[in-house]
């Protein structure tokens, strides 16, 4: 090590004697200032030369050191991003929170795309969707209460390995499940449904479920979710089960009010475990609702 050193130091030493040498012979001949101008012989531009050149090297390899170092994190980053991920559940993400109602037209075709998968041949009125408020709370994958929802709904053995994680599934579901739905006005609808009595039987929900996904082994349907449309009075808690919140559920009025005009309606939907969650509609947004389209 001191040999190498020692080496080092001579030949620093050697190469500023060859440097300076010309400049001591320019330093005794050189004119003076005020009447000439001083012209450095050709050795001393080589030796003033050297150092500028490499500068001009040193930056050279600084850059190509510093494009490698970009192309080997682009590279880490592409290999995170699409190395395979494994999937245990098929659901993605629990979403709990508290509901509100928002009135859907029907309309002359085009047909309004917040209908979603309605039928639209059927001939019925308006209605109202049912969806999150703003304060929702998210329970994903790792989370503890993600993991009971999953035990609880048999979402345990999906089992998939995928080639990156963005082709993994992304459905997020209703972290409730539903025993039952009623829906009822402070006013008279008509002779059959006075205040205060539910309208279930002429109302008519489509939903979205990914239970019977889930219950088939993951098989059936191909799609992951089953769309489902009936009567509020024909639902079961088989049916309100791992609702999707994307295609949330929607309600049409199957007959319009034939007695009071103006009417605040109340939906009480009753989770598994007994607890209630109430929304409503006032009486502005129930008649926008009933805008009839024979």
């Amino acid at each position: 090590m001191k040999h190498k050193s020692l080496s080092g130091l001579l030949t620093t030493f050697w190469l500023l004697q060859g440097c300076l040498s010309p400049l001591r012979t320019v330093a005794g001949t050189m004119p003076d200032p005020a009447t000439a101008a001083v012209t450095l012989p050709a050795s001393a531009e080589r030796c003033v030369a050297v150092p500028q050149q490499a500068g001009v090297i040193g930056i050279g390899i600084l850059l190509i050191m510093v494009y490698l170092l970009i192309i080997k994190l682009l590279y880490y980053i592409h290999k995170k991003i699409n190395q395979p991920v494994f999937c245990k559940n098929y659901i993605r993400c629990y979403i709990r929170g508290e509901l509100e109602l928002f009135p859907i037209l029907q309309q002359e075709p085009p047909y309004d795309p917040k209908l979603l998968f309605t039928e639209i041949k059927k001939k019925h009125y308006g209605g109202f969707l049912i969806q999150f408020k703003d304060d929702t709370e998210s329970f994903p994958k790792g989370d503890p209460i993600y993991e009971k929802l999953a035990e609880r709904n048999g979402d345990t053995h999906f089992n998939q390995l995928f080639e990156n994680k963005s082709d993994c599934p992304h459905e997020r579901v209703m972290a409730d499940n539903f025993q039952s739905m009623h829906v009822t006005s402070d006013a008279d609808w008509d002779e059959a449904h006075p205040a205060g009595t539910p309208l279930d039987d002429i109302l008519l929900i489509e939903i979205c479920t990914f239970a019977e996904f889930i219950q088939s082994n993951y098989t059936t349907p191909s799609c992951g979710y089953t769309e489902k449309s009936m009567l509020v009075s024909e639902l079961t808690p088989a049916d309100m089960k791992m609702l999707d919140t994307v295609l949330m559920p929607c309600i049409f009025f199957m007959s319009p009010p034939t007695l009071e005009l103006n009417h605040n309606l109340t939906l009480e939907w009753t989770t598994v475990e007994g607890r209630v969650l109430t929304a409503s509609l006032d009486s502005s947004e129930v008649t926008e609702a009933l805008w009839y389209v024979a």
